[in-house]
């Protein structure tokens, strides 16, 4: 019920504090402890259940209009007070949003890893084919079955993507809208900040060594035991592990950093990056799937997963050049505003 509460702060933070509005937000606090204590009744568990009130009741348009709410001027809306207890709270759950999203992304990729070898070694596979008398039968069994672990393990990831994402709904404002700190809040965000700041560093130092170590890891398997199925199978689980260890300390350590730097607004989360920042939320959400599936088609194709892993690297290239691209055009319009 907390993360309830919280969620109405949030949404009620840009509207002025008059006795309509409180009666509003007394009312819809009612109607969504009924409607959370009806799913718990049905047997939902508590994220399920906070997901589909915040689902039903979260669209503050819509209630303002019914309600007849009064209008909040720009700057109101644009803006949210912050304690420190938030504040804590706030950071929290972005650590643990940073693991559970970090396992996550590593599961899908290391899903690819354990198709691949599943495919390779399972009898019938291309280095241990059976010899029966319905050996076709057998072999298309097995190629659909080489294919469950990595769908098992993106329906785990799936399944904490969405955990994350229902219990990280009620912090959306902290990171699109302006935050007021208290002078003290602001000192202990400050002062945490600057402790975390080494355990950043070795993370993002360790997952960098790791990406450059993965294809010289494949270079060396192969050269050294050759490019037979087998060898190259283990190769490519071997670079897909140690890439997804690296991706797993790149969320982790920049989903905590990210906390730290929304509530001071510093960098991304500055008022002049806070609009590129959900342009490339847009452009994010249809860009890394696209690269997915590219990856995948090309590498089912041509058989040659010891090259198509050269696709990740460009396409995070990529990714960051139409990001820097957009922060200038961003930065510009909101210099030439002022």
């Amino acid at each position: 019920m907390e993360t309830i509460k919280n969620y109405l702060d949030n949404l009620f933070a840009g509207y002025p504090k008059t006795e309509e509005v409180l009666h509003a937000k007394e009312e819809l606090l009612a109607n969504m402890e009924d409607k959370y204590n009806e799913l718990k009744a049905d047997g939902k568990s508590e994220n399920e259940a906070i997901g589909i009130v915040i689902s039903e009741f979260g669209n503050i348009d819509e209630l303002a209009a019914e309600w007849n709410l009064p209008v909040a001027s720009a700057e109101e809306i644009d803006s949210i007070n912050v304690s420190r207890e938030e504040a804590e709270r706030f950071i929290e759950a972005k650590k643990k949003n940073g693991v559970i999203v970090g396992i996550g992304v590593m599961l899908c990729m290391l899903g690819v890893a354990l198709m691949i070898l599943v495919g390779c070694f399972a009898p019938g596979g291309s280095t241990n084919r059976l010899d029966i008398t319905d050996a076709a039968t057998l072999g298309d069994f097995i190629d659909v079955m080489t294919l469950l672990p990595l769908f098992v393990c993106i329906a785990i990831a799936v399944a904490m993507f969405i955990i994350s994402g229902t219990k990280m709904e009620v912090y959306q404002a902290y990171e699109k809208k302006l935050i007021q700190l208290s002078a003290a809040t602001k000192a202990y965000v400050q002062t945490e900040k600057s402790k975390f700041q080494t355990t950043f560093t070795i993370m993002l130092t360790l997952g960098v060594v790791l990406c450059i170590l993965s294809p010289f890891t494949l270079i060396s398997i192969l050269a050294l035991y050759g490019d037979a199925d087998a060898v190259s199978a283990i190769g490519v689980a071997v670079l897909l592990t140690f890439i997804a260890i690296a991706v797993f300390l790149f969320i982790r350590s920049g989903e905590e950093m990210n906390a730290y730097k929304a509530l001071l607004q510093e960098e991304d989360f500055s008022p002049a990056h806070k609009q590129s920042n959900k342009t490339m939320d847009v452009i994010g959400s249809i860009y890394w799937p696209i690269m997915v599936i590219i990856y995948l088609a090309w590498s089912f194709i041509t058989g040659n997963w010891g090259f198509t892993w050269i696709i990740w690297p460009i396409a995070g290239i990529l990714f960051g050049v139409i990001a820097a691209i957009l922060s200038i055009i961003n930065s510009a319009v909101h210099t030439g505003n002022r």
